[in-house]
């Protein structure tokens, strides 16, 4: 995964969370500030999950289209010789391999 820093910084890269509401007492400065520090890493770490997900759905939607071909070749293609089959098989157990790295 990515690397987690010690402060709070949007996942987008917008920069460092801010705090959404003023401190009114000096008295409890330090629980708004740990409240408001607590939102903005919770924010940043969704915001992040969202990131990686769609990274791994840009990375692996180009294989769904290969899969596809594979068992489109597997219903179409017969084949008549021994090489052929062979051949055959090989992509088979690609197709197999490919498959199973989806689930």
């Amino acid at each position: 995964m990515g690397q987690q820093w010690p402060w709070g910084v949007a996942a987008d890269g917008r920069g460092p969370c801010k705090l959404e509401t003023p401190v009114t007492n000096p008295g409890d400065g330090n629980v708004n500030g740990f409240i408001t520090m607590f939102a903005c890493r919770r924010r940043a770490e969704a915001e992040r999950e969202v990131a990686i997900a769609r990274a791994r759905g840009d990375a692996l939607k180009p294989l769904l289209g290969l899969a596809d071909n594979f068992d489109r070749a597997a219903q179409t293609i017969k084949p008549k010789t021994e090489g052929e089959k062979l051949i055959h098989d090989s992509y088979q157990a690609v197709n197999k391999e490919l498959k199973q790295f989806f689930k």
